[in-house]
């Protein structure tokens, strides 16, 4: 039986190469190839992704109809790869930038999709042969071709993106490079023209067309989290796909212990107000949460303070201010050097896993997280909103992202980006936003990141909105992490392989390998029928699972510690 994905890197853009930060952050499975090992054998593939312009060969393509015809799966991203016959679409030039515009919101791959989907680049397309299921709008919302495709061919399927999804994830979350300020919000809610330089002025999101209010307010903010939406694109054509042959590939989920979505709180130091701290220390003590404390040079806090910290399980970051613009606290990497060696001595700690930058600065557009990179610094915080026509989402999504390198290189950039959603709920918004906001990663099971400044905490209602969104997330089911917890966990789980998998009758065995011991990795195992009997055996031993849905599909849900390489035999009775 055909079991395995296959994904093959087009030559251009460079920014194709991200359909594997895509998967593997997703928990698909999949073997990278190079077009030339499309002329093998191709039996062992279910489905084979294009991403981006792949250069065929001429028996490349014969191949590739062969593989459809027989019964295999085609996803195309960004461009036909000459295999416009094939695909049932031909195309009709460059997409620039636009709109998917869902024409039968009905089909699973499509369905429950709220956001613009703003997309940037790919190829025009035309359905010939095959069935339109969404079309494609340029800025001013005119329609201007198809935007996804599908065909039967044979016993086999194809699937066609004409826009970049894959690049248009890149896009919006690394933006375009920060030289300048941005273009103010035309409300008045978002004066990026404050002569700093930040990490909004680099957002390329419409304000118009891709921001929404959060009831009863009228205020529009970025509400939906568009990059997140597209990836669920991706994640959703391939289960669909995959469905359509029964062929039971699993994922492994973000998050453990069946958890469908993870809170965040950190705290920047700003003022270094000692008393302040406490208070709001108190406050999330109260609450048993752990947080992040982002400190800011010079200054900081007393030794007895950051001990405290420690003992209780709060996590001590770095708040490199390159704000002030006075000795050692300018743009550089020399200045981010020496705070980061500032805090390492003041806080007498060993290593400094995270970092948010005073103000969300920024300047140009890959530098700082390849300063982190060198430093140690692991995950990242600066990505997200200092305006409150900003809130939310302007920078992509709710889930954590590495950076690809596509100015040079293409390898990403081993830096965990995790966007912040708002700062200080009651000073900068209303304190139902959190609410709001909450609701919109739980949909997307992401991470639902707050900033709340001590400076701040003994103000009128701001630590009554800390203990609401705090305990409304908790009831959607979130715990609260800390930024050093969620990349730990991160890069923890991508060490996960699924080395072999064999159907035999009834029985489906999965035999997954990881390095290290994990606890409680949380597994998806495709169900295809609407009632089933399952017994499930990890390592020998019967196990217990759950069925949920999942971007719509449905999945036997089981748990599974890894010490390190465990055995999961699926077996389906009835």
């Amino acid at each position: 039986m055909s079991h395995r994905i296959g994904v093959v890197l087009g030559t251009q853009p460079l920014s194709s190469r991200y359909i594997e930060e895509v998967l593997q952050h997703a928990g698909i499975f999949y073997e990278s190839l190079e077009s030339t090992q499309l002329l093998g054998n191709l039996s062992r593939y279910a489905l084979l992704i294009l991403a981006g312009n792949v250069q065929l060969s001429l028996t490349s393509r014969k191949v590739l109809r062969g593989f459809v015809e027989s019964g295999g799966a085609l996803i195309g991203i960004g461009s036909t790869s000459n295999l416009g016959r094939l695909f049932g679409a031909s195309t009709r030039g460059r997409f620039h930038e636009g709109y998917i515009q869902i024409a039968a919101p009905s089909v699973s791959i499509i369905s429950n999709l709220r956001s613009s989907l703003h997309v940037f680049g790919g190829s025009k397309l035309v359905a010939t042969q095959g069935k339109s299921l969404a079309k494609a709008m340029n800025r001013r919302c005119k329609i201007v071709g198809d935007a996804i495709i599908e065909r039967e061919v044979g016993n086999g399927y194809t699937l066609l993106f004409g826009p970049d999804v894959v690049g248009s994830i890149v896009h919006i979350q690394q933006g375009i490079p920060v030289t300048q300020d941005g273009t103010p919000a035309p409300d008045g809610s978002a004066a990026l023209d404050e002569e700093t330089l930040k990490t909004e002025d680099g957002f390329v999101l419409d304000w118009e067309r891709d921001r929404a209010p959060i009831p009863p307010d009228s205020q529009p903010i970025f509400l939906e989290p568009i990059a997140d939406e597209l990836r669920e694109l991706i994640i959703k054509s391939i289960l669909h796909c995959l469905q359509r042959q029964s062929v039971p590939i699993p994922m492994l989920w973000y998050w453990p212990r069946r958890l469908k979505s993870i809170a965040m709180m950190s705290h920047d130091s700003d003022g270094n107000n000692q008393e302040l701290a406490w208070s709001l220390l108190k406050v999330t003590d109260e609450l048993d949460l752990k947080t992040t404390w982002c400190i800011l040079y010079p200054g900081g806090y007393t030794q007895s303070f950051y001990q405290t910290l420690k003992d209780r399980g709060y996590e001590v970051a770095l708040h490199y201010d390159a704000l002030t613009q006075q000795e050692h606290t300018r743009w550089s990497q020399a200045d981010f050097d020496f705070q980061h060696a500032w805090l390492l001595k003041e806080a007498n700690v060993p290593i400094l896993r995270s970092n948010k930058n005073h103000y969300t600065r920024w300047e140009n557009r890959l530098e700082f997280f390849r300063w982190c990179a060198a430093k140690g610094i692991e995950t990242e915080q600066s990505k997200g909103p200092s305006k409150l026509g900003t809130i939310g989402f302007p920078l992509g999504g709710s889930h954590p992202w590495y950076p690809i390198d596509d100015e040079g290189c293409g390898e990403r950039i081993k830096v965990l980006e995790i966007n912040m959603l708002t700062q200080d709920l009651v000073i900068t918004c209303p304190s139902y936003y959190g609410r709001g906001l909450v609701d919109s990663v739980a949909r997307h099971y992401g991470v639902a990141h707050f900033l709340f400044h001590p400076a701040h905490i003994e103000k009128p209602g701001v630590g009554e909105a800390l203990r609401d969104v705090v305990q409304y997330a908790q009831a959607q089911g979130m715990e609260w992490w800390t930024s050093e917890q969620i990349g730990i966990w991160e890069r923890q789980r991508r060490k996960v392989r699924l080395i072999d998998m064999q159907v035999n009758g009834s029985e489906i065995t999965y035999h997954f390998t990881s390095p290290e011991a994990i606890e409680a990795v949380t597994f998806l195992l495709p169900l295809f029928t609407g009632s089933v009997q399952l017994s499930i055996q990890i390592d020998g031993t019967q196990g217990d699972w759950k069925r949920v849905s999942v971007y719509g599909f449905d999945f036997a849900e089981v748990v599974v510690d890894f010490a390190p390489e465990v055995l999961v035999a699926l077996k389906i009775e009835g």
